[in-house]
């Protein structure tokens, strides 16, 4: 399931690019991911960090797909790292790839609201604990972008398996027009 994922990405990625050639206006930006646990998860993990890239294709004056990946890794709390120990499991962290389309709507020139949806996928997911190895995700948010080729944006982000993890991630990316 994980390859059928990464291969779509990588495949609407190259349309997207081979498109972007006669598409005024398509964008794509990359940077860093600050990403803070909320509910049930702040008691195993810590605020993680990581970066994503997303590429921005344009459908109309104020409207663009989107399509999105990245990485990012939570360090765990030194009650879980206990824990995790006494099962045999040395980690210290956990990595995450969020893979997820959208929609990105500008309110005049520089405001924007967006939505995804994907899904992500645990990096070291330890196989004999019966953890999920991904999560449909669910991601709303807001930003701005600024003329000099910045983009801030803050956004919720939820991943569904058994149970939910939701986090408030904040990104500072720099945009390139294509």
């Amino acid at each position: 399931m994980k390859l059928f994922f990464l291969s779509l990405f990588f495949s609407v990625l190259t349309w997207c690019a081979c498109e972007a050639q006669s598409l005024p206006g398509s964008k794509f930006n990359a940077g860093p991911e600050v990403a803070i646990p909320a509910g049930k998860v702040t008691s195993t993990y810590k605020t993680g960090f990581g970066g994503s890239l997303k590429y921005e294709y344009r459908a109309d004056t104020n409207f663009y797909f989107t399509l999105s990946a990245g990485y990012t890794s939570f360090p765990i709390t030194d009650n879980a790292k206990l824990a995790l120990q006494q099962a045999g499991d040395n980690r210290s962290s956990f990595g995450f790839i969020p893979i997820k389309i959208g929609g990105k709507f500008y309110i005049g020139k520089q405001f924007f609201g967006e939505v995804q949806l994907g899904n992500t996928f645990e990096v070291n997911v330890n196989r004999l604990a019966s953890d999920a190895a991904s999560a449909f995700t669910f991601s709303p948010g807001i930003g701005y972008s600024l003329d000099n080729g910045l983009e801030l944006g803050a956004r919720y982000e939820g991943w569904f398996t058994s149970g939910l993890f939701s986090q408030y991630a904040f990104r500072i990316a720099y945009r390139f027009r294509l």
